[in-house]
């Protein structure tokens, strides 16, 4: 848990697990809906509630604050076996830096019926996002954190299919970019040589030209 007024002092520093959930439609429907998960055991905090869009678009802003220095490792998961789930749990207690957090983005629904090949983003079919999120105030761990960041990256590899979503990829990553979009890099490549040959959009990982 972040150092941050919204979480109990006590709980600062805290491996705890977290389930970030969200109903889009009808206050009331989604109450009933939400029901079950909300009844389970006695959360340290409960933050559900009807709010606009922009709020919730807001929910993290508090807990990765500028200013300090992140690693962002991801996998996409076809299936989530034991043996996955018992790496994760080796590896997040305790967790390297007061703004670190590890997670599980539930796949599937909407986001599965649509042609692979129909938008940029291509992972239809995997069962779940796995994000490691490492965030530190001090330079003098950049070694360890990082290096703890891709030993634990490495050791969830073995139940990845090999995607990523790019906007998780880390700044040392450029060589998984055509796994951002698997069948699609190339048509993609070939719209950048069209309308961005210079590669002037390159802040971030990014699709190059076809003719790089």
């Amino acid at each position: 848990m972040p150092p941050i007024p919204a979480v109990p002092e006590d709980y600062h520093g805290e491996t705890v697990l977290d389930f970030v959930v969200t109903y889009a439609g009808d206050p009331a429907t989604g109450e009933e809906v939400l029901r079950p998960l909300r009844a389970f055991g006695d959360p340290i905090l409960d933050a559900v509630r009807p709010q606009p869009y922009t709020a919730l678009q807001q929910t993290f802003d508090e807990g990765v604050p500028k200013g300090q220095r992140w690693d962002s490792k991801a996998h996409y998961l076809d299936a989530l076996p034991d043996a996955a789930l018992n790496t994760v749990v080796g590896h997040v207690d305790p967790l390297p830096g007061p703004f670190s957090m590890v997670y599980f983005e539930p796949m599937g629904g909407a986001i599965g019926r649509v042609d692979p090949t129909a938008t940029a983003f291509p992972h239809r079919e995997a069962a779940y996002g796995f994000h490691i999120l490492t965030g530190w105030p001090d330079a003098d761990q950049d070694a360890e954190i990082m290096d703890w960041t891709r030993e634990f990256h490495d050791a969830m590899t073995p139940y990845a299919n090999g995607g990523v979503y790019v906007n998780l990829l880390g700044a040392d990553e450029e060589e998984r970019v055509p796994s951002a979009y698997g069948p699609n890099h190339d048509r993609l490549a070939r719209l950048k040589d069209r309308y961005d040959p210079d590669n002037l959009f390159r802040a971030t990982p990014n699709v190059e030209p076809a003719a790089a």
